[in-house]
């Protein structure tokens, strides 16, 4: 279970990604949650994903870990903004 400092930090990720990715022409219209399938859904395109994560890098000054991704399921958005706070947890410890 993710703790409070945690748990709002990534609600923070997530809000940064949402925003992000509704600058994109396939996000009109469908709804964003952290379980949503990005590329399967045809919200985002590869090339749209990375300026997804390189706005939101330079945006919260984290950085983004794509070794942290598991890619078997699909890429959702709860996935892209872990992989931001578990690079972020790995650079705390």
């Amino acid at each position: 279970m993710l703790d409070e400092g945690l748990s709002g930090r990534r609600e923070r990720i997530l809000d940064m990604l949402t925003l992000a990715v509704r600058q994109h022409p396939g996000a009109a219209g469908v709804p964003l949650t952290p379980e949503t399938r990005l590329l399967e859904a045809g919200v985002v395109d590869s090339a749209a994903l990375l300026d997804v994560i390189l706005d939101v890098e330079a945006a919260c000054g984290l950085s983004f870990d794509p070794l942290l991704l598991d890619l078997e399921g699909g890429l959702t958005l709860g996935m892209v903004a872990d992989a931001f706070l578990l690079d972020a947890d790995a650079e705390a410890g």
